[in-house]
């Protein structure tokens, strides 16, 4: 017979129900009860426990198990729990467990809920039903008391220590968790649910010894666009100290570092980090994508699921490594990194608000600089509640009669759309308005001439204070590209982009950097540079018919990333198409390059490291139990890009 589970473990308060509830009886399927919890349960009370003990009846034989399961008392759903423990059960599916009935048998199972999960069950109840068992006990506890708000972090988190090395030594000995383990405290037990940081303490168990974090002070807050609106979120943390993160960058020390919730999307991330670095192998300067593991995350004794751990996209030494401007400097001889950005200026964003007022004293030149503005057309405008500093960039060129018109793009397969304009993000410090003011200028100046070169076979190059003049000593189109373009690293993301074939291309998440200080033209970030590619949960997406790893529209095989997208894409008529890589893929010597790098890549190297990833995910795919399909779309997609090349 199993141990019952030690309730001693943890601290409770006395049964809320006020009573054990004791069901007596073994006739099949009559055991059940509703149970309401009252929504005045004291908010003091940050976790809620049910404690159940069932036992099997004798020589019941049907299918060798006995099962239960949990619903809502009118039986319109079920519960499904995932903070657990038990002694002698087994979960067969959502909301249902087992007893095995070879002999008779006593099983534990105590569930640990939020409170939101308790407030769910006050409203619809809760029925426990099931046959070929007796439920013996039944209570429900609370934590005893809440934390002290008058103790400090680190003094409520002294106390906790022993429940938290026990949570983590469960998960380890009893669940069987392989993966490492990330706990997270905050004061007060905060639920981590804004994009404001909560003050915390991090460990790491589960892991080498050498990569154990015990008590690390430092702060997490949630972070992402629309991957933020659910309840899963993801995270950043940051500590107050710079740290190792379980060998990830070559074992390098950051502050900041980034929790991707896998959710349906366990594999998407790492397989596109992991495609990126086997590109840039092959790359003349050492171009940054981030480095990546699987975790588990608890927070104040929540276990919140399977989290990718990777690295935040920043300027940092071995991230993207431009010039810091750590002295607040106003200048504009600084490092720039820069973000195509489509949530930069969303009216439909619920986290931002317009605030009107002041709105015309803001839009003149010169106010001093605050979270919030964006910089279009040479007008500033503000939005309470942005992070970073924006501006937006105009395709607009002048007519023969020398107005401003929106231009026409004919992409590779002879689809003509106009292309307007795109919303970009600094993720670098801004320190003075010249330093939007020259880099929206600089990037309106890159495309300009790129577009004039590849369209209009027109010549142009800066002079010194980066306005455009003819090019007299340029004879070909690849030579002004590449006077301002990295162009490997932009064939780099055109490859990277036609394998994971990302439905957002065009929309965000896509960054460039350059250097203004002190960088000399044989130096990395001398040019714009493509590099730190992220967000990939909306890529590896096959349209109907697309079981080569190709992309049709209107029975024509297309280029995904270097043309418009299809009407199947654009199903909310948002464009996703990204403008520069059309522009890029109209050049037949552009597309020589791709062919040239792909070759220096090699396919057969990218299939390979698409089979290391499959066995990567072996043991994520277990313990976070979903399922994915993503190496197979790229192993096709390979093939397909393989056998067409760019012609």
């Amino acid at each position: 017979m199993n141990e019952p589970l030690d309730l001693n473990d943890y601290s409770l308060s006395e049964n809320l129900l006020g009573e054990e509830y004791v069901f007596l009886g073994e006739a099949q399927w009559e055991y059940r009860t509703n149970l309401l919890l009252s929504t005045k349960l004291p908010p003091m009370y940050k976790n809620y426990y049910f404690y159940l003990e069932l036992e099997t009846w004798d020589n019941y034989e049907h299918d060798k198990k006995a099962e239960f399961n949990f619903c809502d008392s009118n039986w319109t759903g079920w519960y499904v729990f995932t903070n657990e423990k038990k002694t002698g059960i087994s979960k067969e599916s959502w909301g249902k467990y087992s007893i095995s009935t070879k002999k008779k048998t006593t099983g534990t199972l105590l569930i640990t809920l939020s409170q939101k999960e308790a407030e769910e069950i006050a409203q619809k109840g809760l029925r426990i039903e099931g046959y070929g068992l007796t439920l013996k006990t039944l209570r429900v506890y609370s934590d005893k008391v809440a934390d002290d708000p008058s103790d400090s972090l680190e003094k409520q988190y002294e106390k906790k220590k022993p429940k938290i090395e026990k949570d983590l030594s469960y998960y380890k000995d009893f669940v069987g968790f392989k993966l490492p383990i990330i706990n997270i405290t905050t004061k007060d037990s905060q639920d981590v649910l804004k994009k404001e940081y909560y003050k915390s303490i991090i460990d790491i168990a589960n892991c080498d010894e050498a990569y154990k974090l015990d008590g690390i002070p430092g702060e997490v807050k949630v972070r992402g666009n629309s991957t933020s609106w659910g309840e899963e979120k993801p995270y950043r943390i940051k500590f107050s100290k710079k740290q190792k993160m379980l060998g990830l960058n070559n074992d390098s020390k950051y502050k900041s570092w980034v929790l991707l919730k896998t959710g349906w999307a366990v594999a998407m991330d790492y397989l596109g980090f992991n495609l990126a670095h086997e590109i840039y192998k092959t790359s003349k300067f050492k171009y940054y994508a981030s480095d990546a593991t699987y975790v588990h995350v608890i927070i104040n004794g929540y276990y919140k699921g399977l989290y990718l751990l990777c690295e935040q996209n920043q300027i940092n030494k071995g991230r993207v490594d431009v010039y810091e401007n750590e002295e607040k400097d106003t200048g504009t001889n600084i490092g720039y990194m820069i973000e195509l950005d489509n949530y930069a200026w969303d009216d439909k964003n619920p986290a931002w608000n317009i605030k009107d007022e002041n709105v015309e004293e803001k839009n003149k030149l010169g106010f001093p600089v605050g979270s919030g503005f964006r910089l279009i057309n040479g007008k500033w405008e503000y939005r309470q509640g942005l992070e970073d500093y924006h501006f937006t960039l105009d395709y607009k060129q002048r007519n023969e009669n020398g107005e401003k018109v929106h231009v026409p793009l004919k992409d590779i397969n002879g689809v003509t759309r106009q292309i307007e304009s795109d919303d970009f993000t600094l993720k670098n410090d801004v320190y003075s308005d010249e330093q939007v003011v020259f880099i929206q200028k600089y990037m309106k100046g890159v495309w300009d001439i790129c577009y004039f070169a590849i369209e209009k076979g027109k010549y142009y190059k800066f002079d010194d204070d980066y306005n455009l003049i003819p090019a007299e000593d340029f004879t070909t189109a690849k030579e002004a590209c590449d006077a301002v373009i990295d162009l490997e690293s932009l064939c780099n993301e055109m490859i990277l982009e036609e394998l994971v074939r990302d439905n957002d291309v065009g929309a965000g998440s896509l960054y460039m950097a350059i250097d203004f200080h002190n960088k000399k033209p044989d130096e990395k970030y001398y040019k714009l540079t493509f590099e730190c590619p992220w967000d990939f949960n909306w890529a590896y997406s096959p349209i109907e018919n697309d079981l080569d790893g190709g992309a049709y529209w209107n029975g024509k095989l297309q280029y995904f990333a270097g043309a418009w997208q299809s009407p199947e894409v654009n199903t909310d008529e948002y464009d996703r198409s990204h403008g520069w890589f059309i522009l890029f893929n109209n050049a037949d010597w552009f597309r020589e390059m791709l062919r040239e790098r792909w070759e220096k890549i090699d396919p057969q190297n990218l299939k390979e490291t698409v089979l290391k990833v499959r066995e990567d995910l072996v043991i994520p795919l277990k313990e976070g139990r979903v399922s994915e399909s993503n190496t197979d779309f790229v192993l096709k997609r390979i093939d397909y890009i393989d056998s067409n090349l760019w012609e």
